[in-house]
């Protein structure tokens, strides 16, 4: 798995996996950030089962789906929301990570 440290509370990667969540808990994550849409890809697993693979480790998950154009407001809205909400640091994914580190960006930027 390849992640992009952004600060000490928080990273990117691309598309999860059961197996991938595991790897992230033992990496010392606590929570982990779904910026990628439930439907994108036909072999993607849904936000559901991340989330379950997530709680059977004992992260914490929260679903921000972001559209491939990139961020709106109310998507860094809800991002600043769940991500000060939740354990750091946090793992947050989508296709590659771009769309994660968008919205940090701009989230931290205002």
């Amino acid at each position: 798995m390849e992640i992009t440290r952004i600060t000490d509370a928080y990273a990117v990667t691309g598309q999860l996996n059961a197996a991938k969540v595991t790897q992230a808990h033992s990496l010392g994550f606590r929570s982990i950030i779904c910026n990628r849409p439930d439907g994108e890809d036909i072999s993607q697993p849904l936000f559901e089962a991340i989330a379950a693979a997530a709680d059977a480790t004992g992260l914490s998950a929260r679903y921000v789906p972001i559209a491939p154009v990139g961020p709106s407001q109310d998507d860094v809205q809800a991002f600043m929301k769940a991500y000060d909400e939740l354990p750091k640091p946090v793992l947050a994914y989508c296709h590659k990570g771009g769309r994660s580190k968008a919205v940090f960006e701009q989230a931290f930027a205002e």
